[in-house]
């Protein structure tokens, strides 16, 4: 299953949260409809993006590390790849068509009969938001379809419409 957007947090932004803020996920389920947990795409504190998975630590978050920081002030695409599995899984987090994170080694279904059937944006900020501030969303795609666009390794991903988009238009009058 493939999940892809644009993302823009407006300047000034804070990422002041306790403990993540939940961007992007993909809620699992068992058969029955019952949560099992969530395959994410987070933010920390400082705004450094994070691979979340619930589904094999019992509803309780393991959280990865990317190393690489949501921009503000500027258009990213976001994509995330989860092979839904419990004996060959994979999770995948793109930042502007560049793979930052893959992990292989924890499943992202409890049981082969689980299902990921809905997906979220912003389903809360933990602890509040820190004050009234601006984000815009565009492009929003959930398919399990597989893509024909390949990154570098050679992995299939949605991919972006073209990069960097095309600048904000100037002097523009709608009447």
């Amino acid at each position: 299953m493939w999940a892809r957007g644009y993302f823009y947090f407006k300047s000034p932004w804070s990422w002041t949260s306790n403990p993540v803020v939940k961007i992007f996920r993909v809620a699992v389920l068992t058969s029955g409809g019952v949560g099992v947990g969530y395959l994410s795409v987070f933010a920390d504190t400082n705004g450094m993006i994070l691979l979340s998975n619930e589904v094999d630590n019992d509803g309780i978050r393991a959280e990865y590390k990317t190393g690489v920081n949501f921009t503000v002030g500027a258009w990213q695409s976001i994509e995330m790849y989860a092979k839904l599995s419990t004996t060959n899984p994979i999770l995948r987090i793109w930042k502007d068509g560049i793979l930052i994170i893959e992990k292989t080694d924890y499943n992202t279904l409890g049981n082969s009969t689980d299902v990921a059937d809905f997906g979220l944006l912003y389903t809360y900020w933990n602890g509040g938001s820190p004050k009234n501030q601006v984000a815009y969303n565009d492009d929003i795609v959930f398919t399990t379809e597989q893509p024909t666009n390949r990154d570098a390794k050679g992995n299939y991903m949605i991919g972006s419409m073209g990069w960097p988009p095309p600048s904000k238009p100037t002097n523009l009058i709608v009447r």
